[in-house]
């Protein structure tokens, strides 16, 4: 009898199996989509239960790292004397792609930085070595992950300014906090390996604003050139995605290309995948999901980890499909926070050459909840170079004239107002 009833109650909890695996699969077919349950998918399809769905063509590769970290300034010591690269594009990429090794083993070696005087750090600037600059700053914690390495304790700092510096022989690191405005040095074990200049035409003999004397409401680190920048002058204006980008834009969201849609009252382009919708209009395209949070399982916008660089690579890729509505415009990583709810937000400005597009608001803002993307704002502008350049006037002028504007001190560079033409700022 005990046999029976044990046989009986084993048979029941089977069934049960069955029948809550089969609910599941009516509630969120989606999971047989999921990384560990492709087997079950496999088995229902071969029943004939089940159809898995068609695999989207994503137009990039939501695994590998990017660049939306780039330096916009790079300047080569040697033997005392600097060259600098500044506003051009694809030199800073090739740059920062044949660092970003030695940068990954600094981070990963370093020891746990330590705070200098000014002074030190300028006088280690006359050394061999590389020295880095960010558009905004950037946090070593999250450029470690990036690079993929584990750092010492002490790497919390927002930084915008690096230098990889030859040290008896070793490799140092060096940079300068954003918050206490403080340098800090960070010894590591490794031999220091000159990676070489670039091409010698892209290289400007160039110095520090503090080796000029120079006015003190200046930042000293500002990298000023003996002949002046000539950028080109841009033109800009705004464009509407056509319907191969919007339908690559929604399927990087994991909505439906084929999502139902309706004319909103002011022209926007409305698209709804309950309970999602992204609305598209001249000049700004806005992505909500109220379900974020609640339902955490997505395909492709779900995120590859729980990491700070995940979550920045994630809105990073959203960012793919409407690249070329900025043209010659690049996505720079601008802002990256995290609210008391456990909202992760991340932002990214423009630059074009390595020179920063001063927008009002940021070109791209992405929020993901529980690793879900809950809104996303993109405000795309198309960048064209022309032929015509302008040339500035002296750093040290400019500087004068902010310094009536900004008595608190600034950080003198180069950007492009919402016209498309460049000027100084700070």
């Amino acid at each position: 009898m005990k046999e029976a009833l044990k046989t009986a109650l084993i048979v029941l909890l089977c069934l049960s199996l069955v029948a809550l695996t089969y609910l599941t699969w009516i509630v969120d077919a989606r999971l047989l989509d999921t990384p560990g349950f492709h087997w079950l998918s496999e088995i229902s399809a071969a029943l004939g239960l089940y159809t898995p769905a068609p695999s989207a063509e994503l137009p990039f590769d939501a695994t590998s790292p990017t660049e939306a970290a780039r330096p916009v300034t790079a300047v080569y010591v040697r033997d005392g004397a600097r060259y600098g690269i500044t506003g051009d594009d694809a030199v800073l990429a090739a740059v920062y792609n044949s660092l970003r090794g030695t940068l990954g083993e600094a981070l990963g070696s370093a020891e746990t930085p330590a705070p200098i005087a000014d002074a030190a750090f300028r006088e280690a600037l006359s050394a061999d070595g590389v020295y880095l600059e960010y558009l905004k700053p950037v946090s070593l914690r999250l450029l470690s992950v990036w690079l993929q390495v584990d750092t010492a304790e002490g790497f919390e700092a927002q930084m915008r300014r690096l230098f990889l510096r030859a040290e008896d022989g070793r490799l140092t690191f060096y940079y300068v906090n954003e918050t206490d405005r403080r340098a800090y040095r960070a010894a590591t074990p490794l031999v220091y390996h000159d990676p070489g200049l670039p091409a010698d035409e892209v290289l400007r003999p160039c110095v520090f604003a503090f080796e000029q004397g120079g006015d003190p409401a200046l930042s000293p680190y500002t990298v000023l050139y003996d002949a002046p920048l000539r950028p080109a002058l841009l033109a800009v204006s705004r464009a509407l995605p056509d319907d191969a980008t919007r339908r690559a834009l929604l399927a990087a969201l994991s909505m439906n290309p084929d999502a139902r849609d309706y004319l909103a009252a002011d022209g926007a382009r409305v698209y709804v995948d309950d309970p999602r919708t992204c609305r598209f209009s001249e000049g700004l395209i806005i992505y909500r999901n109220p379900a974020a949070g609640a339902q955490p399982l997505t395909t492709n916008a779900q995120l590859l980890g729980d990491t700070r660089s995940d979550t920045v690579e994630t809105a990073r890729a959203l960012t793919e499909p409407l690249a070329a509505l900025w043209g010659a415009g690049v996505l720079q990583l601008s802002a990256y926070s995290e609210a008391a709810d456990g909202a992760q937000t991340v932002a990214f400005c423009v630059a074009v050459d390595g020179l920063e597009a001063a927008l009002t608001q940021p070109a791209v803002s992405v929020t993901l909840r529980d690793g879900v993307v809950a809104e996303a704002v993109f405000r795309p502008q198309l960048f064209l170079r022309q032929e015509a350049r302008v040339d500035l006037p002296p750093a040290a002028l400019a500087a004068s004239l902010l310094k009536k504007q900004k008595p608190q001190g600034f950080d003198l560079r180069v950007c492009y107002d919402e016209t498309g033409e460049p000027g100084w700022c700070g």
